[in-house]
């Protein structure tokens, strides 16, 4: 079900961001940041009452001068008092905050989902080896699997695979069964529908190879024989070289450089509080 509303999501948002695909990839995330900024102080300006935020702003910096006399003065009273007015007055604000923010959500939502599926990978080359791994449960180790072969695809090492172990990384514990295939693609429009043959069962991973798209590289298949097939895509990097941080991908990481400061930016400009 999550599968289908993702795909859903994403041909929706191939109409209003594919041409995107066209530009080099650093162009494109900075456009899609630029976007999302814009999509965010516009949903501020329609959803917040600008007017009461000047007011709390320009209350603040009063109140913040009237505590500064006080302390001069020594007059604790009126210095409790300002900033108890201060704390008020900020409640106040951040309540409007919530607005803006659970509106942008859906928007933001959309575009995540889709550069997810567009962006935080580059496209397969045509013609260039690219590894398939596919995983089974460990008790599958020793077993034959098989991808059937359809035309524009080649196997540079065959299509027949034995299942050998996976092991933790850094460790010699068995974690699962895998098997690797290096498969070249001709580029064409249409996905291609990748079959893996096991125990008389067929398992179907789409591979996009238009020179343009990335898919999603890994589908899973829980509780089955064959736990997942993952095509190795290699992950867009900002520039080729700002990597991921934490859990956050590398497009996160290079999307938030670029839409913080944008969404900054925007509002200076604007006056937008």
């Amino acid at each position: 079900m999550l599968e289908k509303v993702n795909a859903a999501i994403v041909s929706v948002m191939d109409a209003v961001f594919g041409w995107l695909l066209h530009l080099p990839r650093d162009l494109a995330v900075l456009v899609v940041a630029i976007v999302t900024a814009g999509i965010i102080i516009g949903v501020r300006v329609f959803s917040v009452n600008q007017e009461m935020m000047r007011r709390v702003r320009d209350d603040k910096i009063r109140l913040k001068a009237l505590m500064r006399e006080a302390k001069k003065r020594g007059d604790r009273e009126a210095v409790a008092r300002y900033k108890m007015t201060t704390s008020i007055i900020g409640g106040k604000a951040l309540a409007a905050e919530w607005k803006p923010l659970l509106v942008s959500l859906i928007p933001i939502v959309l575009v995540a989902v889709w550069c997810f599926s567009r962006i935080a990978y580059l496209p397969v080359r045509p013609d260039t080896p690219v590894v398939v791994r596919v995983y089974f449960p460990a008790t599958r180790v020793g077993e034959i699997a098989h991808i059937v072969p359809q035309e524009g695809v080649r196997a540079e090492t065959g299509w027949v695979q034995s299942i050998g172990e996976q092991k933790a990384e850094g460790k010699d514990e068995v974690i699962g069964g895998i098997a690797e295939w290096r498969l070249a693609f001709t580029q064409r429009k249409e996905p291609y529908r990748l079959q893996v043959r096991f125990r008389g069962q067929t398992y179907e991973k789409e591979v996009v190879v238009d020179g343009l798209r990335s898919g999603d590289p890994l589908v899973y298949f829980p509780g089955k024989d064959v736990e997942g097939i993952e095509v190795a895509l290699v992950p867009y990097r900002l520039f080729g070289i700002v990597p991921g941080v934490w859990v956050l991908q590398p497009w996160i990481v290079a999307y938030l450089v670029m839409v913080v400061p944008f969404s900054f930016l925007i509002k200076a400009v604007f006056r937008i509080l």
